[in-house]
C-alpha cells in the first residue's frame, strides 16, 4: 500500500511532485495486483491474523508518510551523518534485541543466524537504504515508493522456487497487473 498512500499523502504535501492521470492509474493499478494476489488468502481463512495484517499495514502507511514528510520538510539530500545517525540508533536497537536473545532457542547462535543478522545489516538495510533514499533524492517518494509493488512478486516467487510453494491463477493475475 506504500505507493499508493505516497501518493495520498503527496497530493496535499507536494503539490509540485502530483501524479498526472497516468501516474495515479498505474499506482491504482499496481495496487489492484497486489490485492489480487493477497485477498483471496485472507478472505475467511482461519489462518489470517487480523492484527498483523493490520499493523503490516500500518506500518507502510507510516513509512509512505514519513518518506513524503522527508521530502515536504527535508530541504533536500538527506546527509550521510543523518543515515548513519539512524542506523547507529537502530543497530543499538537491534544489537540489544540479539543480546538478550542470544543463546537461546529464538536466536541460536550459529553461523547461519550470525550471517542472517549480518547480511540483513549490511545488505539489507545499509546497501539498500541508502539506494533507496539516493532514488528517493533523486525522484521524490512517490515513484520512489512504487517499487514496493515489486515487494509480493518477489516474495511469492521466492516461496516458489525456494519453498516448493504452488502458484495459483490469481497470483500470476496480479503479477501482470502489477
Amino acid at each position: 500500500t506504500a505507493p499508493l498512500v505516497s501518493a495520498l499523502f503527496a497530493y496535499p504535501l507536494i503539490p509540485a511532485e502530483r501524479f498526472g492521470a497516468l501516474g495515479l492509474s498505474g499506482i491504482l493499478l499496481g495496487f489492484v495486483g497486489v490485492a489480487t494476489i493477497f485477498l483471496p488468502r485472507l478472505s475467511g481463512s482461519p489462518e489470517v491474523d487480523l492484527l498483523g495484517a493490520l499493523a503490516v499495514f500500518g506500518a507502510g502507511t507510516l513509512f509512505a508518510f514519513g518518506s513524503v514528510v522527508l521530502r515536504r520538510l527535508g530541504g533536500g539530500r538527506q546527509g550521510y551523518w543523518h543515515m548513519t545517525g539512524q542506523f547507529a540508533a537502530s543497530a543499538i536497537l537491534v544489537g540489544g534485541a540479539v543480546a538478550a536473545t542470544a543463546g537461546t532457542e529464538r536466536f541460536p547462535v550459529t553461523a547461519i543466524t550470525v550471517g542472517t543478522v549480518l547480511y540483513l545489516a549490511v545488505g539489507s538495510s545499509v546497501l539498500g537504504y541508502g539506494l533507496y533514499f539516493r532514488l528517493h533524492h533523486r525522484v521524490g517518494p512517490q515513484q520512489a515508493n512504487a517499487v514496493a509493488y515489486v515487494n509480493p512478486v518477489v516474495g511469492v516467487l521466492l516461496g516458489i522456487a525456494l519453498l516448493g510453494e504452488s502458484i495459483a491463477w490469481f497470483e500470476v493475475a496480479g503479477f501482470a497487473l502489477v
